[in-house]
């Protein structure tokens, strides 16, 4: 079983390569035509809105007292697992 630090080690660490991609997605968006501008400014967009909600789980997580932890783990797995779902679902449609 995972320890509350690893736990909150592991969701860091996958921030942080979203948000790693994310400014290499914007970078991409300021070098494009015009169109494509906006559809990859969009999905930046989208991306960012979930990168956002995964900070504000582990910042909850980190909020929440150690004896509630199994519940709290048990509730922010099921999101997290949704959320990096739909975050690798769009890295794909950008491939």
């Amino acid at each position: 079983m995972e320890t509350r630090e690893l736990y909150k080690q592991k969701m860091a660490a996958q921030i942080k390569v979203w948000s790693t991609k994310l400014d290499a997605l914007n970078a991409k968006a300021e070098k494009a035509s015009a169109d494509a501008k906006i559809e990859l400014q969009a999905k930046a967009d989208e991306l960012e809105e979930l990168r956002a909600s995964a900070q504000a789980q582990m910042d909850e997580l980190s909020a929440n007292a150690s004896d509630t932890w199994d519940t709290v783990k048990a509730d922010i797995s099921e999101r997290w697992d949704k959320l990096s779902g739909q975050a690798e679902a769009l890295w794909e449609k950008l491939r």
